[in-house]
């Protein structure tokens, strides 16, 4: 009776591995064809299959990220217009993106795509990355400022900056899904405050405007006076890629009862620069 017990488990475990084989199989991706065209205007032609249906994205030389297939396919066609672009080298990496119906993702090895031999495609970008350097720099000096209405018709305001630290990937988006960030703000007024924030802030993209973001905080001035502050963020518009200009309405919570509770608006600039992506 043993022997058959045995038989029979060891039958059942190369049955249950060998359907675990099956469903564990790798996802891959056939590039068909990809090229750029080598008259103007310069299009790039990209045709792919995958071996199961997914929603498909292309991350384009090393940082633009496009939609190729927004639904469920096996079959994928993507063509950019890149005139007008400047390159770094003669070869565009690009990377693909897939999504299965499982909502696993997939990531393929890096491809590459060769430009036409035109000054207007290739050449020198060094300039334009050390602008970018000095803009970022520029915009996390940049303050966001608040305003606080009091009871009486005035107001206070306050100078901030919010430093994003940790944001949470969203793969082809033009938004995380959401960032953990610090905040230091200076109220003026007869006494002023320091006050420190850790927020945390949720991205819905929108069609007519850039995001709206429900968020939290904890602020705190270290003195014993702490408290929490839901808040709704608008992102108005976008100043360039990594950046957008944001309107702010929080509530901030006096647990302690010492400040009280007061409104706040906020003007300021959305700037991810050093972030860690999960």
């Amino acid at each position: 009776m043993k022997k058959y017990l045995t038989l029979l488990f060891l039958t059942f475990s190369l049955w249950v591995s060998s359907l675990h084989g099956q469903t564990e199989e790798d996802f891959e991706f056939f590039v068909i064809d990809s090229y750029i065209t080598p008259e103007k205007p310069y299009m790039f032609n990209l045709v792919f299959s995958t071996s199961d249906s997914a929603k498909t994205q292309i991350i384009f030389n090393g940082n633009k990220v496009y939609d190729v297939s927004r639904h469920f396919t096996e079959d994928h066609k993507f063509t950019l217009n890149v005139s007008g672009m400047k390159f770094d080298s003669s070869f565009v990496p690009f990377v693909l993106i897939a999504v299965d119906r499982m909502g696993r993702r997939h990531r393929s090895e890096v491809y590459e795509a060769e430009l036409p031999n035109d000054k207007e495609l290739i050449g020198e970008n060094t300039g334009g990355s050390f602008f970018n350097i000095c803009l970022g720099g520029t915009m996390l000096l940049i303050p966001s400022v608040s305003f606080f209405p009091d009871g009486d018709g005035s107001f206070k305001y306050s100078l901030s900056k919010e430093l994003p630290f940790i944001s949470f990937s969203n793969i082809g988006a033009k938004y995380p899904h959401g960032y953990v960030a610090f905040e230091y703000s200076y109220v003026f007024g007869d006494n002023p405050k320091n006050i420190f924030r850790l927020n945390y802030k949720h991205i819905f993209p929108l069609d007519f405007i850039e995001y709206f973001s429900p968020g939290i905080s904890f602020f705190t001035d270290f003195k014993g006076n702490s408290g929490l502050a839901p808040s709704i963020s608008v992102g108005l518009f976008r100043v360039k890629d990594d950046m957008s200009f944001y309107l702010e309405y929080r509530y901030n919570l006096s647990t302690d009862g010492v400040w009280g509770n007061f409104n706040e608006i906020q003007l300021g600039f959305y700037a991810p620069f050093f972030t860690i992506n999960y």
